[in-house]
């Protein structure tokens, strides 16, 4: 079962009544579940931007990594990796979508409890130098 990410606001509702704004939170719901079916997952850029530069904040000596498993959607992993996010994946295809995302490969841990020699040799290849 797919679940469709609408990531900024402008895409939410560019197919909703211009009165969507104002529409009360459920009705908007109804609005965006009969344009995109369910499961429906809606994450504002905006938010999530405020979050990161939170914990930022918060905890300035802190290396953060998102692990990426969470949500892979590319449209996370590339703001997250604009923000200068550091990722934890576990698998080379995970990697893989953190370098397309926009991350450097230093600002990768490759943290996969049962790695496989070649996985360890592929992520290397791809300059990936931490290993949890």
């Amino acid at each position: 079962m797919d679940v469709a990410v609408l990531f900024d606001d402008r895409h939410i509702t560019a197919r909703l009544p211009e009165n969507a704004q104002r529409m009360p939170l459920p009705k908007r719901i109804n609005a965006l579940v009969k344009l995109h079916g369910t499961p429906l997952m809606v994450i504002s850029r905006q938010v999530l931007n405020q979050e990161y530069q939170r914990f930022r904040r918060l905890l300035p000596r802190v290396r953060l990594f998102y692990a990426i498993k969470a949500n892979p959607h590319p449209d996370i992993l590339s703001l997250l990796a604009r923000l200068g996010s550091c990722f934890d994946v576990a698998s080379v295809q995970e990697t893989l979508a953190v370098l397309a995302a926009g991350a450097t490969s230093e600002r990768i841990s490759y943290g996969n409890t049962i790695k496989k020699e070649s996985e360890i040799a592929a992520a290397f290849k791809l300059s990936i130098t931490q290993f949890a």
